[in-house]
């Protein structure tokens, strides 16, 4: 897990990328759309 994060700094804005390999119908004609960012913390210290 820990090559697939990215620190941020706190209080400051960052953005984010979806990369799709051979995206789907569902992603094509936008009846699909990913789940919102989650905050993880567990196993970081």
């Amino acid at each position: 897990m820990e090559g697939n994060w990215v620190q941020i700094v706190p209080g400051q804005s960052f953005s984010t990328i979806l990369r799709l390999y051979g995206p789907l119908e569902p992603w094509m004609d936008k009846t699909w759309k990913p789940s919102d960012l989650e905050m993880v913390t567990e196993g970081f210290n």
